[in-house]
């Protein structure tokens, strides 16, 4: 094993990325080196830190982290807390932000990060993050409704805490909308392309679909809020002369964050200019993808492409009620071969993978209730049971 180092950084947190020293990390909030061997969310924890100090401007006197409050017989626990002020900390004020940070290879499901969410509630929090990496899902904590919150777009930065118009604003924005809506934003970018860079329907439907991979990647990290023209002139501030097109950048990044899915190819661009990108950015600015249900996306999809495509490709779909009541009725199972043979853009297909993946959701959420149950009525020691539920839902989680 590594020594641990005895030397004290000069900085919370070096140009990029954070101090390490070989199996140690250092840790701002707590003032220490910690062996993060077998620890990857250790390092979630610190990045998301070091992205609440240097990009939302938060101090470090005004978090904490690791902190515990006594809820009736159990104790919660939350990673990261944040106050509005320093004052407010040293005055044991009710924080204003929670946070829980899980490993990269642990989803996004509330019910993994309850640790935070009691705690949230029990603190009187307003907000609580629930953060793994890639993505990041912001609630409002909505008072007396346990396991209910309200998402939201932003994380409030600190110096929204002096106005609250915009953190009453911060709440309020709205962040998934309607098929029909969605139909007419993407019709509306569709005649964008046609007008301006004369693409056939099938180009431009290519570019949109690009554009709405790059949308969902900003979004769904959680950490930029919705994908508009400011975040665009936010962007474009930092960069410098020779560099790409910040379209092409974008759209580089979101292949990089894609590339396990196997969606692009190392030659795929998005074919159009950066003025023609903005404007479609305005069209799409409203809403939030991340928060849109992958059925909504497909129903809309479906409508957009019947209606550009049928009288040139010969597309047709089946209305979304009779796949959905088709593959729920043949209810088909883990390990089964699915065969359509006049698959078209694979909506039996779709519907089939994503029964199937609900089926396995809800079966491994039950063996984490069940395992759950078991550790706690050991009544061990909070921190004992914290790890071992930790580890429990992290060998589950590898099902998914």
């Amino acid at each position: 094993m590594a020594k641990k180092p005895s030397a004290i950084p000069t900085t919370p947190f070096p140009a990029t990325g954070l101090h390490t020293d070989a199996d140690y990390m250092w840790l701002p909030l707590k003032g220490e080196w910690r062996n993060v061997t077998g620890k990857p969310e250790e390092a979630v924890r610190q990045e998301f830190i070091r992205h609440l100090h240097t990009q939302l401007g938060y101090t470090l006197e005004q978090m904490g982290q690791e902190l515990r409050t006594q809820v009736g017989t159990n104790s919660s626990r939350a990673d990261v807390a944040v106050w509005a002020s320093a004052a407010d900390k040293a005055a044991s004020k009710s924080p204003k932000l929670i946070v829980e940070c899980k490993a990269e290879s642990v989803g996004i499901n509330l019910r993994d990060y309850y640790q935070g969410e009691s705690y949230a509630r029990a603190s009187g929090a307003e907000f609580f993050i629930a953060h793994n990496r890639r993505f990041t899902e912001i609630f409002e904590v909505v008072p007396a409704l346990p396991g209910q919150f309200k998402s939201v777009v932003e994380i409030p930065r600190a110096t929204d805490w002096g106005d609250a118009k915009r953190i009453a604003a911060i709440k309020s924005k709205q962040r998934a909308f309607n098929r029909s809506e969605f139909t007419k934003l993407l019709q509306s970018s569709h005649d964008i392309l046609r007008n301006v860079h004369k693409k056939d329907p099938t180009a431009a439907f290519d570019a949109i679909s690009k554009i709405l991979f790059i949308k969902m990647f900003v979004e769904r990290s959680g950490l930029h809020g919705t994908f508009t023209t400011d975040y665009l002139d936010r962007r474009n501030a930092t960069r410098l002369p020779g560099d790409a097109p910040l379209h092409d950048q974008l759209f580089e990044q979101t292949k990089s964050f894609y590339s396990a899915d196997n969606l692009f190819t190392a030659t795929d661009r998005l074919d159009i200019s950066e003025a023609t990108f903005r404007r479609i950015v305005t069209t799409l600015q409203t809403f939030d993808l991340a928060k849109t249900g992958d059925d909504i996306k497909g129903i809309a999809f479906e409508k957009f492409l019947g209606a550009t495509f049928r009288g040139e490709l010969g597309q047709y779909f089946t209305p979304r009620p009779v796949v959905d009541f088709m593959v729920d009725m043949i209810d088909p199972k883990e390990g089964q071969l699915i065969c359509d043979p006049a698959a078209g853009s694979g909506g039996f297909l779709i519907r089939a993978f994503e029964h199937v993946r609900e089926t396995i959701i809800a079966d491994v959420q039950a063996k984490k209730d069940a395992a759950r149950a078991a550790i706690e009525a050991k009544k061990q020691k909070p921190e004992i049971e914290a790890d071992e539920i930790e580890a429990a839902f992290l060998e589950l989680n590898k099902e998914l």
